[in-house]
C-alpha cells in the first residue's frame, strides 16, 4: 500500500494528509497499549522548502496555537543546532525520555552536524553525516551515495526503548542544477512530530545547499523535501489531531 501527497504549501499539505489520517487510516493500531490511526508507506512531498515549513494555525480549528507552537519550533531547532543531548536547555516531554544523566539520543542536530562516524573512503578520517553527504556530491553530482543515518543499531541498546530516532536516512541529489532531499522515517506522529520534524528537514536542506554552493562555486536551485513515512498516525489520546480539524 502507498500513499502519495503533494503541496506547494505547508498548511494545505499538513492538513491534507491530518484529514486523511483522521477519516481514511489504513489500521486503529495500538503500540504500547496506545491506540492510533495509521497510514502505512506514506509518501509526502513539501515542493517549497526555501518558504521554510511553518503551520499557520489560523486556517485551522486552533488559531491559539499558533504563538506556543512558533516559540517551540524556534526553541528545538535551535537546541538542534547547538548539538547537546541535555535535556535541561529543551525540557517538555524530552525530559520523559532522557536516561539517568539527562541525556537523549534523538538530538537530530547532534546525529547529523556533530557526530563524527563516517569513516571517509575508508581513510580512517572520521567525519560527520553532513560532510559526508557534502563531500560526497561535492565529488560526484549525480551520486546516490549521499546518504547520512539517524537511526543506528546501537540507539537500541544504549538507552530506554522510548528514545529511538524516529527518522531513519535523508538522501540528497543534485539533479539538473537542483537539489532534492528524501527524508525517510519508521514512525511519524502527525500530532507532535511532523509540523517540527518537517521545519528541521528545510532547515538542513538549506545548510546542505550553502554549503555546496561553496566548494561547486556555483548556485543551486531547490528541489522538493519528500518525507517517506513507514507509519503515519496520530494517537486517540491527542486532542491536537481534533481541534486542528475544528471537531
Amino acid at each position: 500500500m502507498l500513499r502519495t501527497y503533494s503541496a506547494s504549501d505547508f498548511t494545505d499539505l499538513y492538513l491534507e494528509v491530518v484529514n486523511d489520517c483522521y477519516y481514511n487510516p489504513d489500521f486503529i493500531s495500538a503500540p504500547r497499549e496506545l491506540k492510533t490511526n495509521e497510514i502505512l508507506n506514506a509518501c509526502v512531498e513539501y515542493t517549497n522548502p526555501e518558504a521554510g515549513a511553518v503551520i499557520d494555525f489560523k486556517r485551522t480549528g486552533m488559531p491559539s496555537r499558533q504563538e506556543v507552537y512558533d516559540k517551540y519550533r524556534a526553541k528545538e531547532l535551535a537546541w538542534y543546532l547547538s548539538g547537546s543531548l541535555q535535556v535541561k536547555a529543551i525540557g517538555g516531554f524530552w525530559k520523559g525520555i532522557a536516561n539517568h544523566a539527562g541525556n537523549v539520543v534523538s538530538n537530530y542536530g547532534f546525529i547529523v552536524l556533530y557526530d563524527k562516524k563516517y569513516n571517509w573512503q575508508n581513510s580512517g578520517e572520521l567525519i560527520t553525516g553532513f560532510e559526508h553527504v557534502v563531500r560526497t556530491l561535492t565529488d560526484s553530482q549525480d551520486s546516490r551515495r549521499a546518504v547520512l543515518h539517524y537511526n543506528e543499531p546501537r540507539h537500541y541498546a544504549a538507552f530506554p526503548a522510548v528514545d529511538i530516532p524516529c527518522s531513519v536516512i535523508d538522501q540528497f541529489f543534485i539533479r539538473d542544477n537542483t537539489i532534492y532531499m528524501t527524508h525517510v522515517m519508521r514512525s511519524q506522529d502527525l500530532g507532535k512530530g511532523y509540523t517540527y520534524d518537517c521545519p528541521w528537514a528545510c532547515n538542513l536542506l538549506k545548510l546542505v545547499k550553502a554549503e555546496l554552493e561553496k566548494r561547486l562555486n556555483k548556485s543551486l536551485d531547490f528541489g522538493s523535501v519528500t518525507f517517506f513515512d513507514s507509519s503515519l498516525h496520530f494517537y486517540h489520546t491527542d486532542s491536537t489531531i481534533k481541534n486542528i480539524l475544528g471537531l
